[in-house]
């Protein structure tokens, strides 16, 4: 009656003007319905952190993404169902390939995407979905830099210069560092596995006997140290691979594998004595065997390598860095990551520093930010 009236009232003067505040009071409630309908539709933004656009051959790039409590009951059940039987509520992957996601708490789930010093350079998709019917598609455009990584040449003695390999060893290993199991078993920082002095970088590229080995970069990092030095394990998992040096591990040597979960496994090379049985549950600390130079090795060290498993059974190496640094990994490990909008930026705050067997000792270049659970 009201936009009737006003009609009346102004007809009478302009008849012309009196018909387009008509058709504009009359399309004011649609107008609003309308807008109403497309907000109810239109989907958010995903909400993530992701730690570098740019990373150099042999870095590790984490990315964080936040998930929504749903609004309904309907949502819940949505997303209960997504967990347990769709393979999860978040999916992403590289260039077309599947990247492996998991639950780091209820509201964050976490991929973790290595690189290698053999991989191409140039730029790379990075696609994420958030699968609760409320978000557009995240694409991230990656771009991999090159990184130049020292060589090295080394004499082998003649009883260890034409050590292959086994198949079994090849088998065991590969199927050790391929472990996807879901949960994460680490809790708090990596420690350093025994003391010394990092003899061998990550990366490293090497002449064996005077022939360059192809295809080969050294894929971990070695710490020289006496024969008989305890070897802890880093952080807690469960013992997933024990070989021995007279069992076939002609390479390896005596060697343990500890799979920290989510795709996390450390590898213990060279071993004199392992202290551990397959299965075993470890915390950070215990004693998994003793430095040595089983295997392919010149002298007594330990070779650490950390693996992430990139899906279908691809393995890769993050960018760990040596002189007693924690890769840039170990720093999305050991501390608890969230989204910017639940955490604290912090470019400098009190040193960190990375535990040794022994004794504490500096963490150099690790922390381009630090972001920590609110407590």
């Amino acid at each position: 009656m009201d936009i009737l009236d006003s009609f009346r009232r102004s007809a009478t003067s302009d008849p012309r003007s009196s018909i387009v505040a008509l058709k504009r009071e009359v399309a004011r409630p649609f107008s609003s319905a309308k807008k109403s309908i497309q907000n109810a539709f239109k989907k958010d933004k995903i909400e993530h952190y992701i730690s570098s656009t740019n990373p150099a051959q042999g870095d590790t790039v984490a990315i964080l993404v936040a998930v929504p409590k749903p609004r309904t009951p309907v949502g819940v059940l949505h997303n209960l169902l997504r967990e347990k039987h769709g393979g999860g509520l978040v999916k992403a992957s590289l260039d077309g390939q599947t990247v492996q996601v998991y639950s780091k708490t209820n509201d964050v789930w976490r991929a973790l995407i290595p690189t290698t010093p053999l991989c191409t350079t140039g730029s790379k998709l990075l696609e994420v979905q958030l699968l609760d019917g409320r978000h557009e598609d995240l694409r991230l455009d990656l771009k991999v830099c090159k990184r130049d990584f020292a060589t090295q040449s080394i004499w082998l003695k003649p009883s260890k210069s034409n050590l292959q390999r086994s198949e079994e060893e090849h088998i065991q290993v590969n199927s050790a560092l391929s472990s996807t199991t879901p949960e994460q078993a680490w809790s708090g920082p990596f420690k350093q596995p025994t003391r010394g002095v990092v003899t061998t970088e990550y990366g490293l590229r090497r002449y064996y006997n005077g022939n360059w080995a192809a295809n080969y970069y050294h894929r971990g990092i070695d710490y020289g140290a006496p024969e008989g030095e305890p070897v802890i394990s880093p952080a807690g998992g469960r013992v997933s691979l024990v070989g021995f040096e007279d069992g076939g591990y002609h390479v390896h040597g005596n060697c343990v594998c500890v799979d920290h979960g989510q795709g996390v496994v450390s590898l213990m090379m060279h071993l004199k004595s392992v202290a551990v049985k397959q299965g075993d549950f470890v915390e950070t600390g215990d004693v998994l065997g003793e430095v040595g130079e089983t295997g392919l090795a010149t002298g007594p060290h330990l070779h650490w390598g950390l693996w992430v498993l990139v899906q279908q059974g691809v393995l890769q190496l993050p960018g760990l860095r040596g002189l007693g640094e924690i890769c840039e990994l170990l720093l999305l490990l050991l501390i608890d990551g969230c989204i910017p909008s639940r955490a604290c930026w912090l470019g400098v705050r009190a040193p960190l520093r990375s535990e040794s067997a022994g004794e504490a000792a500096p963490v150099r270049d690790l922390a381009r930010l630090l972001l920590l659970d609110p407590a």
